[in-house]
């Protein structure tokens, strides 16, 4: 039923009431007319008045569900509210007292009738629906609340596109104090929300950031919420229509761009601001097509390349881990396939000794070639280099082979072979197991007043240059300390001085690993003189014009023989090929003795001044000498050339003898 406002008769109680009855009974009730009220006509809500104008006066309220008229006229009437209040809130409560039979009961203008209808001077909830036949106008501007009305000229305008944004807020708590208009991300860890700072990463990077709409502290609600987005109205000193950005000033915005940059909106006012964090930040459609990438879908293990990553080229790069010619590298990312067109670097571990391959990931060996096609020569990746290949679609093609640019030796050219930075002195000694060739390795060892004394290992590549493959310490040995080297077998011995006390210490040929101090047995080696090899023992000049024979039993030696070789000198190069020993002298003469010793044969002198600038000095003692196999014309020599900032060793072809 619906509440029904009807104007009727005065009438009377049919008989008493007391002041807690709920149930009465009228003479009648009746319309303007003399006709009667049916239940119909009052609805669901009726108010009344016992005894008006009285000191009875009582208002009361009946349901027309529980009107009954009888057919002599009178009704009946249940569950009647006594003692309403004549002030708001008009409930129960008010004045009620005993009625006689008789007593005058009227409806009509009750203050709760009138509380029934809306007023215009105050705020209005209406319960039920209404239903208008004309439609209500609003001049109160457009709707900013979610449960607000919007105008016709709002709905034309947002389907046009021309309706500002409407605004998101949500309640959630402080995590620390906050004040009005401050920019807060909320922390995930706690759900709170902090001030954010451009100074900091995490307050303002990957976050959902909101504005306070009033003040809040650590663990109570932020007063009417945070604006994720829409206007803002609580700013102050704002420059109209500018960027606005996250500040380093915690909680703050800022028209310059904070150490982070995030942008939060345009300022539509010196107080309000259109909050969209992040409105410039945007991908672009073509963006979004760009880092789809082009070549395999970007993930955790195919990454976007940065600046940094381009300058360190780590996806292009690794050090090889594989042996003499087979090189092995594993590159991060991990490629899934050779591409025609891929670049690849690596650092070599070892010298190349003609064709060699390398394995990238385990995808296959590749045969390493350079130029178009040509197959490497002896050297071209040297040992500990830095190397580029460019896969062809069936070999990879070395950029930088080392064999192309040495310029080879000749009589007239002599090569470097070490470099000793400082103001000291280089001795060289130099050595061959079976002579020096394309596939037998040389020996130098250098000394130096600024640093430990050195062995390297050096090959003769197919153009004729030499490169060295390994260089390393000899830790047995004191600074400026002379060293003498010979090769017998598979090892290197090296003969040094460690303060004054002669040492034979041992190297593995192959890449002069295996540092090994050797035991002597019977009489010592001596001091600051040479060794040399016949390929069996080793030979120690200990006094001029006499060599000392040495057997080799594992790591220890034994003295034994001491053959005679006339005229002699300690502190020259030595070199045997088992069938003759050579020498060199201080003034760069060659000497030669059959291997069993007796007299000797004197060679060519070496013609310092044709490869030395002047202020230079050979260093002749401690150099080397040997031959090359197969040469019958040459005889190298290698020579240290001190000046007053650095020590060459140089190694010279003379004529043979």
């Amino acid at each position: 039923m619906a509440r029904k406002l009807i104007q009727t008769k005065a009438t009377t109680l049919a008989y008493g009431i007391n002041d807690s009855a709920t149930t009465m009974r009228l003479t009648n009730l009746l319309k303007l007319d003399g006709t009667s009220v049916s239940a119909l006509n009052i609805g669901d809500l009726l108010y009344g008045t016992f005894d008006p104008g009285t000191s009875r006066e009582e208002i009361f309220s009946i349901v027309g569900s529980n009107v009954t008229v009888n057919a002599d006229g009178t009704i009946d009437i249940t569950s009647v509210a006594r003692g309403l209040k004549e002030v708001d809130p008009y409930d129960t409560g008010g004045f009620k007292t005993d009625h006689p039979a008789g007593a005058v009961v009227v409806f009509g203008n009750n203050p709760q009738v009138y509380a029934q209808f809306g007023k215009l001077a105050d705020a209005n909830i209406w319960a039920l629906l209404n239903t208008f036949t004309l439609l209500p106008r609003s001049t109160g501007g457009s709707a900013t609340d979610p449960t607000e009305l919007i105008t016709y000229a709002q709905a034309l305008a947002l389907a046009t596109g021309t309706a500002s944004i409407n605004r998101v807020v949500v309640a959630g708590n402080g995590g620390e104090t906050i004040l009005v208009g401050q920019l807060l991300y909320l922390n995930v860890a706690d759900g709170e929300w902090y001030l954010c700072d451009a100074d900091t990463a995490g307050t303002v990077d990957n976050i959902i950031l909101g504005i306070a709409q009033g003040a809040g502290t650590n663990g109570t609600p932020v007063i009417n919420g945070i604006l994720l987005f829409g206007l803002d109205s609580n700013q102050v000193g704002l420059t109209t229509n500018t960027a606005y950005f996250a500040s380093n000033t915690a909680g703050g915005i800022s028209s310059t761009v904070g150490t982070i940059e995030v942008s939060v909106g345009i300022s539509r006012s010196t107080t309000s601001l259109l909050f969209y964090p992040r409105y410039n930040q945007q991908l672009t459609e073509n963006q979004q097509d760009a880092l789809l990438g082009n070549n395999g879908t970007p993930s955790d293990t195919n990454r976007f390349v940065t600046q940094t990553g381009l300058q360190k080229n780590t996806e292009k790069y690794a050090a090889d881990a594989g042996a003499n010619d087979t090189y092995v590298i594993t590159l991060s990312p991990v490629p899934t396939s050779y591409t025609t067109g891929m670049v690849v670097h690596f650092k070599a571990n070892t010298v190349n000794t003609g064709d060699a391959t390398i394995n990238v990931n385990s995808l296959g060996a590749k045969t390493i070639v350079k130029g178009v096609s040509t197959t490497l020569l002896d050297g071209d990746i040297a040992a500990l280099s830095l190397n580029t290949l460019i896969y062809d679609g069936t070999n990879f093609v070395l950029q930088n082979p080392v064999a192309n640019n040495p310029i080879p030796p000749t009589l007239a050219q002599p090569i470097s072979v070490g470099v000793v930075v400082g103001n000291g002195s280089v001795m060289y000694g130099t050595c061959i197991s079976t002579g020096f060739s394309t596939t037998e390795p040389f020996f130098v060892g250098a000394s130096s007043s600024t640093g430990a004394p050195r062995i390297s290992r050096w090959i003769k590549r197919r153009d004729g240059s030499v490169v060295m493959t390994h260089s390393v310490g000899v830790t047995a040995a004191s600074t400026n300390t002379t060293i003498q080297i010979c090769v017998v077998g598979s090892f290197v011995y090296v003969l040094s001085s460690n303060g004054g006390t002669p040492a034979l210490s041992r190297y593995s040929k192959t890449d002069l690993t295996g540092e090994t101090t050797m035991t002597v047995s019977g009489t010592a080696f001596t001091v600051n003189t040479s060794i040399f090899s016949d390929g069996t023992s080793i030979y120690n000049t200990y006094t001029a014009g006499t060599v000392r024979v040495y057997s080799i039993s594992g790591t220890t030696v034994t003295s034994g023989a001491t053959p005679s070789f006339t005229s002699s000198e300690t502190q020259n190069g030595f070199w045997s090929d088992g069938t003759f020993v050579y020498s060199v002298s201080a003034a760069g003469t060659t000497h030669r003795w059959a291997v069993a010793g007796g007299a000797r044969t004197v060679g060519t002198t070496f013609p310092q001044e044709q490869f030395f600038t002047a202020g230079g000095a050979i260093q002749g003692n401690f150099g080397g000498i040997f031959k090359e196999s197969g040469n019958t014309t040459d005889i190298y020599i290698t020579l240290g050339v001190t000046t007053t900032t650095a020590c060459v060793g140089k190694l010279v072809p003379i004529t043979n003898f």
